[in-house]
Formats: structure tokens, sequence, C-alpha cells
């Protein structure tokens, strides 16, 4: 979202850049930053993507694109870096997100970065590169797997069609001569139960 954005970037952006290189001050309403030869830097959230239509676009790095809305890049972005003699560039940044509502188009783009397309080029790295040890450990032993590989390894993971996601048959399915024998004395679980 906008405010997102802002709240994550703005500030950043504004201590980044030098007081000699822009032009004026950072315009704080329009979350801008106006350079003394031309360009301007700006903040966008893309809660409304249509917010770039209808300037020139020279470079946009788009952050967690698989939680945008679907279109973004093809109706949007695409277009507004498609202009004659200045033609812009994109960065796709983020994780993959099952739940988010742009999975399928940033897993098309990654594909085709993969794919050595000319013009596109995929680029990762897993947190387990630049985070410590002990956090590694910890986020493993309080995540599950799944989770796991799609946050910190970055990985297009599905959870959907599953009750029990991390269910694997071999592991968690026995034929019935396969089952241990009952036993009453041993202990059990209680559940709770629903009677129609």
């Amino acid at each position: 979202t906008h405010d997102q954005a802002k709240r994550l970037y703005w500030q950043d952006l504004k201590d980044l850049t030098p007081a000699w290189a822009i032009d004026g001050h950072p315009r704080e309403a329009e979350l801008s930053i106006h350079f003394q030869h031309g360009p301007i830097l700006r903040v966008v959230g893309m809660d409304k993507p249509e917010r770039l239509e209808g300037e020139l676009l020279y470079r946009i790095v788009l952050d967690e694109i698989a939680n945008m809305k679907p279109g973004t890049w093809q109706r949007h972005v695409r277009p507004a870096l498609s202009t004659r003699g200045v033609e812009g560039s994109a960065a796709f940044i983020g994780v993959p997100d099952d739940a988010g509502s742009n999975t399928l188009e940033y897993r098309e783009l990654w594909n085709k970065a993969l794919s050595g397309a000319p013009g596109w080029e995929g680029i990762t790295w897993w947190s387990e590169d630049i985070l410590t040890a002990e956090e590694i450990v910890a986020a493993k032993a309080e995540m599950d797997p799944l989770s796991y590989e799609q946050e910190y390894h970055g990985s297009f993971v599905t959870f959907e069609g599953r009750v029990y996601y991390t269910f694997d048959r071999a592991v968690h399915w026995r034929t019935p001569d396969k089952l241990p024998p009952y036993r009453p004395d041993a202990p059990h679980t209680v559940s709770a139960r629903r009677t129609l």
C-alpha cells in the first residue's frame, strides 16, 4: 500500500540522497525527490497501480510483487516503461507468497527470467547467506518446512488443496495391515466430536 511503501522506504531514500544532488528539498506530500539533473525519485504504493500512468518511467523496483494486484506488470508498469528512446527497466523483489493475489504472474515472470529470454535475468539468494546461524536454527525450529522454504529460500511452494499441507503419504499414511495393534491400555488423546 502507499502508506506501507512510505513507512518502509521514504526515510531511507531521503537519508541516502546527498543534499547537493537534490533540487530544493524532498517533497513530503508527493513522496518525491527531484534531482538537479532532471530525474525524479518517487515512492509509490501499488495498491493503485494506475498511479504510474502518464509519467515517463526510467526504472522501477517492485517489492513484494506476489502481493500486488494481478495485471500490475502487464497493464500498468510495462506500458509505463515503453517510451521511445528512453525504454526503462524493472526489478522485482520479494518472495513467492502462496496466498498472494499475484503469485501466478510472479511465477511466470520468474520462469521467463530463468529461461534466458533477452533482457531478463533471475537472481536469488537465500536468507541463510546473510543471517546468523543462530537465527536460521531458530527460524527452522519455529516454522514448518514449506513456510521456511518460501520465506527463507524464496521457493515457489504451494499449500493449495491440502488440509494438512505437510502431509507426506510415505510418513503419515499406512494400510490397515501395517497399523500397530490396538492397545486399550495405551495412553490416548482426547478429541472433540460433534454429534448430529
